[in-house]
C-alpha cells in the first residue's frame, strides 16, 4: 500500500533512498527491493539483522535514536517504521520524530504505522499480546506529533482487515459496534517533508 506513495514523491533512488526503523524480519526491505528501491533497515535485534543479511538485505544492528543522530541532514528519501512508535517511550518518540524531519530531503516521506485503538479490540486485548508494547497512540495524537516536527500535509490511513458493509445495516447501534469492533486495526500516519523550507514561526500551508 505504500509502494505507490513512495514511487509518487520520487524516492528510493541512490540519492533518496529509504530507512525502515524496526526492519524485524525484512520484509518492507524484500518488497523495496523488488521493485528496485534502495532501502536499509536497522533493528535492535541481532538475531534479525543476522538472518536479513543472509538474504542480501542492508540491514545495520542498531539503536533507532543513535542511529539517526549520526545521520547528516537532508540525506534520505523516505523513513519507514512498522509498528515501533508504540515500543517507544514519548520522549524518546518526540526525540525520533524530530530526527527524522531533520534528515529527510525536502520532499521526502515520514510513514509510520501502528496499532488502532479506535478499534475496541485493539484497545483492550491485542495489542497487549506483545509484552514489548508500551500504549496505543491514537491517531490524532500521532499525526499532531508529526505535524510539530514540521512536517505538513499529513494524512492518516487506516488498514482495514474487513470492509465495512454499511448496506442493510439500519440500527444506530449495529453501525457503532461494526466501526469500533470491525473497524482499521492499524493505521499509518503520512508525512511528507514540505519541499521549500519555511521560517519557523511561518504556519503550515493549510490542507
Amino acid at each position: 500500500v505504500y509502494l505507490p506513495l513512495l514511487e509518487q514523491a520520487g524516492v528510493g533512488g541512490a540519492d533518496r533512498p529509504v530507512l525502515d526503523l524496526g526492519c524485524g524480519r525484512g520484509e518492507w526491505l524484500e518488497v523495496l527491493s523488488g521493485r528496485g528501491l534502495i532501502g536499509r533497515g536497522i533493528d535492535l535485534s541481532g538475531v534479525s539483522c543476522a538472518d536479513c543479511r543472509d538474504r542480501g538485505l542492508d540491514v545495520v544492528q542498531a539503536d533507532a535514536l543513535t542511529y539517526l543522530e549520526a545521520l547528516p541532514d537532508a540525506c534520505l528519501g523516505a523513513i519507514t517504521g512498522m509498528h515501533i512508535v508504540e515500543h517507544l517511550p514519548f520522549e524518546t518518540l518526540l526525540e525520533v520524530i524530530g530526527q527524522c524531519a531533520r534528515v529527510l530531503r525536502p520532499g521526502g516521506l515520514l510513514i509510520f504505522e501502528t496499532p488502532n485503538p479506535s478499534n475496541v479490540l485493539v484497545a483492550t486485548s491485542s495489542f497487549y499480546l506483545d509484552p514489548t508494547h508500551r500504549n496505543p497512540i491514537p491517531s490524532a495524537l500521532l499525526k499532531l506529533l508529526v505535524e510539530s516536527r514540521g512536517l505538513t500535509r499529513v494524512d492518516v490511513l487506516e488498514l482495514k482487515r474487513y470492509a465495512q458493509q454499511w448496506s442493510g445495516i439500519e440500527s444506530e447501534m449495529d453501525r457503532y459496534h461494526v466501526a469500533n469492533f470491525f473497524g482499521a486495526e492499524h493505521y499509518a500516519v503520512i508525512g511528507p517533508k514540505p519541499s521549500a523550507a519555511r521560517h519557523a514561526n511561518e504556519p503550515a500551508p493549510e490542507a
